[in-house]
């Protein structure tokens, strides 16, 4: 065909260039109903791979809960830890009461008294004394 001739349907031809086998038709329920019968009708999902999902979500807690428990367990021991060398100076309600009735009321008048950059300078230049 030319470019400048006009396309026209009744020129073309009208037979189909697709063939059908002979018999298709009549053998195709029974091939069909064969490839039916082949399959596996149910399929077996094994037992590991249904619980998988679980164990890591149980494996996660498990190493969570874990960590938190040496976590907490470490802290309180090194709390301890510290209290028994420290004991001297932990303050308890009754060594609390005690050591409020030794201060003067003097002392405790020049505290309140204090503004917050002479306290600041006191306590800056207690520090350096003890250095």
């Amino acid at each position: 065909m030319s470019k400048n001739k006009p396309f026209k349907l009744d020129e073309i031809n009208k037979k189909s260039p697709f063939k059908v086998p002979d018999n298709y038709f009549d053998d195709f329920a029974k091939n069909m109903q064969h490839q039916i019968e082949d399959e596996p009708h149910a399929i077996v999902i094994p037992f590991m791979t249904r619980i998988r999902p679980y164990l890591y979500v149980a494996a996660s807690l498990l190493i969570i809960f874990s960590i938190t428990f040496v976590a907490l367990n470490t802290s309180e021991k090194e709390e301890n830890v510290y209290a028994k060398k420290n004991s001297d100076s932990i303050i308890t309600p009754s060594t609390q009461v005690a050591s409020t009735s030794t201060v003067s009321d003097e002392l405790v008048e020049d505290y309140y008294s204090l503004d917050d950059e002479e306290l600041f300078n006191e306590v800056f230049d207690e520090e350096f004394d003890q250095i």
